[in-house]
């Protein structure tokens, strides 16, 4: 079960007892299926505080933020701790529009920048670190291969479970499901075991964009280790 919502004073009394008095201008700035996020000024710079159950999400956070370049900018966090009954990150804000939302003019005038964070993702040195799939904050993740990561498709996970069972209520659905896994399982040794850098979930209000560059790529929860055409293919279709 998650948690109750936090209130903005409850947000606004935590940070002044922490960092001192001189907080100012505590605001939320919107919130996704596992966090909130509050923007606040604190001696004269601004800052971003999320609030989380999922520790390892913003731990990710911190580690990927060493991965900042000009073509692919992460906002620097500066502290990790626990608060108000979960987690808390605090972390440099960024500013800019969100990527899905530009019109035709600015989406193509940013389109050179868009390319170039994705090869700034695909060229990141990760030969230090070990897996497949969603890597943890120690850098490495738990698959031995990617044709392991694809296959746990079908397995349900803390997080996103019971769509089996309400899956199972439409017969129809359940037998074009076993169809594609199928496929999948029947296709695996077409795919290589190559290994990049993904984030996996740029298009869900996570890149944030100005005069045509890339300000900030931000929720780094689902990053993984895998082909980079799993990026290209979720930057392309994932989305309504």
């Amino acid at each position: 079960m998650k948690p109750q919502l936090l209130e903005t004073q409850q947000i606004e009394a935590f940070l002044s007892k922490h960092l001192g008095s001189d907080v100012q201008e505590v605001s939320p700035i919107g919130r996704g299926s596992w966090s909130q996020a509050f923007s606040f000024s604190h001696s004269d710079t601004d800052f971003v505080a999320r609030f989380g159950v999922h520790i390892e999400d913003f731990l990710k956070d911190e580690v990927a933020s060493k991965f900042a370049t000009a073509d692919l900018p992460v906002p620097k966090v500066l502290e990790v701790g626990e608060a108000l009954e979960r987690y808390f990150c605090i972390s440099e804000r960024a500013y800019g529009e969100m990527l899905e939302g530009l019109p035709e003019d600015k989406m193509r005038e940013t389109v050179p920048a868009v390319l170039r964070m994705l090869d700034g993702l695909r060229d990141t040195d990760v030969s230090s670190t070990a897996g497949f799939g969603l890597w943890h904050a120690d850098g490495n993740a738990p698959q031995k291969s990617w044709a392991e990561f694809l296959l746990d498709v079908d397995n349900e996970t803390e997080r996103v479970h019971g769509w089996h069972a309400n899956m199972a209520q439409f017969p129809d659905v359940v037998a074009s499901y076993d169809e594609i896994l199928g496929y999948l399982k029947s296709h695996l040794n077409q795919c290589p075991e190559i290994r990049h850098l993904l984030h996996t979930d740029l298009l869900h209000f996570n890149v944030m964009v100005g005069d045509g560059k890339i300000n900030a790529v931000v929720d780094w929860g689902n990053s993984m280790y895998g082909d980079f055409l799993y990026e290209l293919a979720a930057f392309t279709f994932y989305a309504p």
